[in-house]
């Protein structure tokens, strides 16, 4: 007997209609999901008086930038230095992140797992103490408000927030990470 002749049609046009009505709901749940998007892009087009009309346009009636000029203008300033510090935080974290974690894949011996564990176990100071510590630092190197100041306690900041988060800071997550590729590239 032939492998066509052995489908059933009536299971196969059930099978077709539970993939139809999957593939539906997953389309409004998509929907649902990405409405607020929506509103949220729909109403930075509008003008400020379409906005705030009761009840809300579904589709701008006047498309306008205008928000978005603003935003540009007034915050251009702030979103520069967004963008520096968070980039300077960045180039810190991989300039520290490579070269650790190249080497701790390389150590092969009891030496690199104390460094990993001492690398999990320095994570464990509270906040405060490592503010402490830097504001020290920072005021004996002479660098308090200046931009390595605000980059070196970001990176300390992202570390206590990212520890909260997921367990682990960035840094070490980075040299974790990065660590597992090093051992596969050639020397």
């Amino acid at each position: 007997m032939s492998t066509l002749a052995s489908i059933n049609p009536k299971t196969e046009g059930a099978k077709q209609l539970r993939q139809l009505v999957s593939t539906l709901l997953g389309l409004l749940v998509t929907a649902l999901f990405l409405f607020p998007f929506y509103m949220i892009l729909e109403s930075s087009l509008m003008a400020q008086t379409d906005v705030l009309r009761y009840p809300p346009p579904i589709v701008p009636p006047q498309i306008t930038l205008q928000g978005y000029i603003n935003a540009l203008t007034t915050s251009a300033g702030f979103i520069v230095s967004s963008l520096n510090y968070g980039l300077g935080t960045v180039v810190v974290t991989m300039l520290i992140a490579t070269p650790a974690a190249y080497s701790l894949a390389r150590i092969r011996s009891r030496i690199g797992l104390f460094l990993l564990v001492a690398l999990i176990l320095a994570q464990m100071a509270p906040g405060f103490v490592v503010a402490n510590s830097l504001y020290a630092m920072f005021s004996r190197l002479h660098l308090i408000n200046t931009p390595v100041a605000v980059v070196l306690a970001a990176r300390s900041a992202e570390r206590r927030l990212s520890q909260r988060r997921c367990s682990h800071s960035w840094l070490a997550g980075a040299t974790f990470s990065l660590r597992s590729h090093s051992r596969i590239a050639p020397i």
